[in-house]
């Protein structure tokens, strides 16, 4: 008798184990173009491929669009800070680096250039800070910070910098210009060179 109530029970429980599993599929393909659907937009593409032509106007403007829509997109805020920082806009550009979340070093060095083309020294120099704090010889973080500290006429900040530039990989050269730059105005007791002087505003990528 049990037995039979077994063999009786046992297609039941098959075909509910099918509709189960049969329902979770549907539910987690579901799931997936929800997720793709709010993400993604003809707005955010068109801002790539902008992107990737330099063409920053276009992709600011499309990057602000998909954003409207969907103000939780990572990718298109940081799009839009990216932009925001090469034209110029250092301030407008902080909410979207914000919400972008965790940045790269290639984002973290726009950033930071951002700021120095905006002249916010202060902020600028922290910026470089936090860069050189991950990657203690990045020459192109000590280079433009060097540039920095040098519009300030920061001595002991610019030997210090000399020196890491000296003893990183390729910054040697700019390591003994830089120590020589500063011995010169020290003894002399010149006004501060300007950033330009080591920190190129045509640079628009950095590594």
């Amino acid at each position: 008798m049990t037995q039979q109530l077994l063999v009786a029970f046992r297609p039941s429980l098959l075909r509910r184990t099918r509709i189960f599993l049969g329902s979770l599929i549907l539910l987690t393909g579901l799931l997936a173009l929800t997720a793709w659907n709010v993400t993604r937009s003809k707005a955010l593409g068109q801002a790539r491929q902008a992107h990737a032509r330099g063409e920053l106007t276009t992709c600011l403007r499309y990057s602000l669009d998909h954003l409207e829509r969907r103000p939780w997109s990572r990718e298109a805020a940081l799009l839009a800070a990216r932009c925001l920082s090469r034209l110029d806009f250092a301030d407008a550009a902080e909410p979207h680096y914000e919400r972008a979340g965790e940045l790269d070093l290639n984002d973290l060095q726009i950033r930071a250039f951002g700021l120095v083309r905006g002249n916010h020294r202060l902020r600028a120099i922290q910026a470089y800070e936090q860069i050189l704090a991950r990657w203690p010889e990045n020459v192109t973080a000590l280079r433009r910070l060097a540039a920095v500290q040098l519009s300030e006429n920061n001595i002991p900040q610019l030997e210090a910098l000399a020196e890491r530039l000296i003893r990183s990989p390729g910054g040697a050269a700019i390591g003994y210009t830089l120590r020589g730059v500063v011995a010169h105005n020290d003894k002399n007791r010149e006004g501060p060179l300007p950033p330009s002087s080591m920190c190129s505003k045509s640079t628009q990528t950095c590594g």
